[in-house]
């Protein structure tokens, strides 16, 4: 339903601006024709400036998509580091004692 809606007003709003824009057409290519300097500058600025205004909303999208997916990801990062700095710990205490055990058994323990 949504498809064959937006469909009908893509269709419709082709058909009230073909009118405007063929016009507008006509005279861009009549002036250029004629050798006027200006409208080639009008139309590479309005090129350009379309081209600006696609990258923009582009650009957006995506990047507000991607800060969007990494924000649930962050929490859980942080709980991942929480717990790996905990396992850390408990690995650098149990090899303080296995350090402090050679030494009292005679042995040396070597510094990392």
């Amino acid at each position: 339903v949504l498809g064959a809606l937006n469909m009908g007003v893509s269709v419709a709003t082709g058909y009230y601006l073909t009118p405007i824009v063929s016009r507008r057409v006509s005279s861009l290519h009549a002036a250029l024709e004629a050798g006027n300097p200006l409208v080639l500058v009008e139309l590479v600025i309005a090129i350009n400036a379309m081209g600006i205004v696609a990258a923009q909303a582009f650009s957006k999208k995506v990047f507000t998509r991607a800060i969007d997916a990494n924000k649930e990801n962050i929490s859980v990062n942080r709980e991942n580091i929480s717990e790996l700095m905990k396992r850390m710990e408990a690995l650098e205490a149990t090899n303080k004692r296995l350090s402090n055990k050679v030494v009292s058994l005679g042995g040396d323990a070597e510094d990392p």
